[in-house]
């Protein structure tokens, strides 16, 4: 392959990853913005028989 063909293939992945991280990004937000809308603070709502879901607030800073 000539040094034009590589070039491109490596800017496709570098899109391709760049796309992907900011789909993360964007799901994250979403997921975050809907549960603190929809889950009042401290209630737990059970996704299963085993596992529960409950919003709590860290209101400690890290290196203070």
């Amino acid at each position: 392959m000539n040094r034009t063909v590589d070039s491109n293939v490596g800017n496709g992945r570098f899109v391709t990853l760049m796309v992907v991280a900011a789909v993360v990004v964007v799901v994250d937000q979403l997921t975050k913005w809907a549960i603190v809308e929809w889950i009042p603070l401290y209630d737990r709502v059970p996704l299963n028989s085993f596992i529960n879901l409950t919003l709590q607030k860290n209101a400690g800073a890290a290196f203070s």
